[in-house]
């Protein structure tokens, strides 16, 4: 019997579009995941750097500054920078200033059974767009379990959950 790979239920709440995708690969801390239809996200760390094959989207990013404040459950500011594929297959790159804000401890639900977790909130504001992304991070391990994160203009927040085959 083939182990069955780990897991990542996604939607785009503004599209109302929602679905599984499977882990492809993973080298050095780089999650590289699938949807049955070939579009894929990269992660590092649970957070995303890539969404490629939705229509339009994040070509890659830079978001080591986000991630050490999320991971660290720290309030603080952090710069992120994002490479958008734009029409003309020009890469255009965004800049923004975010704050990230501890919004308390909160549980949510991995295959029915509660975990405790800790939410937070960051908020990113750019030349030309402000987005929020959330985080819940498990309480006592710097892992997100669970996010919701902009992928651009086109189709917004990407909520993510993890599949754990344990808890």
């Amino acid at each position: 019997m083939r182990p069955i790979p780990p897991r990542l239920e996604v939607s785009f709440p503004s599209r109302d579009l929602s679905g599984v995708m499977l882990l492809e690969t993973e080298r050095a801390g780089v999650q590289t995941w699938l949807t049955a239809d070939g579009a894929t996200i990269t992660l590092v760390r649970g957070f995303l750097t890539s969404a490629k094959g939705f229509g339009s989207g994040l070509a890659a990013s830079d978001v080591r500054q986000s991630a050490a404040l999320v991971l660290a459950r720290q309030e603080g500011t952090a710069e992120r920078f994002h490479s958008f594929l734009n029409g003309n297959d020009q890469i255009e790159l965004h800049a923004y200033k975010c704050v990230v804000t501890r919004l308390g401890p909160e549980s949510i639900f991995l295959r029915g059974l509660p975990v405790a977790a800790q939410k937070l909130q960051e908020r990113c504001h750019g030349v030309a767009e402000s987005f929020t992304n959330t985080y819940w991070v498990r309480q006592g391990v710097p892992e997100v379990l669970q996010s919701s994160q902009w992928t651009g203009s086109f189709l917004g927040n990407l909520f993510m959950k993890t599949v754990p085959d344990e808890i």
